[in-house]
């Protein structure tokens, strides 16, 4: 005689399954977590061995934040070792070249980056920051001859391997931004304690870096925080 389940054992299992769901989402999303953040370490990998070959070829100098021809030309300088020769022709002397996905995609887009703007492409939203990457603009080198935040060569750096170069980053928090304003605070800077906090703890609250060496690393909101701009400053 075939038996049937009664209405308490169906309720047993259900409970079961719901029990075993909530045990194991939370894991599968640290795994899924953990996945990304490998990959983004990896595109900032990808970054600072870019950026070293640059260095090599412009005696030891490193790439600036923005130049007069690119508005991302950290970016345009790296991607043309990192990604290939065709990135140099991308074009960011118009609003257009400004906005180019090429900018915010492959190794320049953090897989966790969630773009606020929903992928608008108008001049309303300033493209060139998606991607959730962003350069140590204030001691790395903001404008080729600015004289507050000039061009710096890696030799300048006193310590390397504890000095920041580019990662994860975003706007600094203040959510209100969207779309974001058209001043410098809205511009994918790599913010640092006293001029914003950084906005793209997107790895469980810590960051992805590319540090001087060339080596990226992860580290903790608390650690940055604690030590201020410490990271950031060539002069230790």
């Amino acid at each position: 005689m075939k038996t049937k389940f009664t209405l308490i054992e169906l309720l047993v299992v259900i409970a079961i399954i719901a029990i075993l769901a909530a045990i194991l989402l939370p894991a599968l999303n640290q795994a899924r977590d953990r996945a990304k953040s490998v990959n983004c370490a990896g595109n900032l990998k990808q970054t600072g061995v870019g950026t070293a070959m640059y260095s090599d070829d412009y005696q030891d100098w490193l790439p600036v934040y923005w130049t007069a021809q690119y508005a991302v030309a950290w970016k345009h300088d790296v991607g043309s070792y990192a990604v290939g020769s065709s990135i140099r022709d991308q074009n960011q002397s118009t609003y257009a070249g400004w906005y180019d996905p090429v900018w915010c995609s492959g190794i320049f887009r953090c897989p966790s980056f969630v773009d606020p703007s929903g992928g608008e492409l108008s001049s309303t939203y300033r493209n060139y920051y998606r991607g959730g990457y962003g350069w140590n603009y204030n001691w790395a080198g903001f404008m080729e001859n600015n004289s507050s935040r000039p061009r710096k060569k890696r030799q300048q750096m006193e310590k390397p391997s504890e000095t920041i170069l580019c990662g994860d980053a975003e706007l600094p928090d203040r959510p209100e931004l969207f779309p974001p304003s058209s001043s410098a605070s809205s511009w994918p800077l790599l913010y640092y304690p006293g001029s914003g906090k950084i906005f793209g703890m997107r790895h469980r609250n810590a960051v992805n870096m590319t540090w001087g060496d060339m080596h990226v690393a992860n580290i903790s909101r608390i650690k940055i925080d604690t030590n201020s701009t410490y990271y950031w400053q060539f002069d230790k």
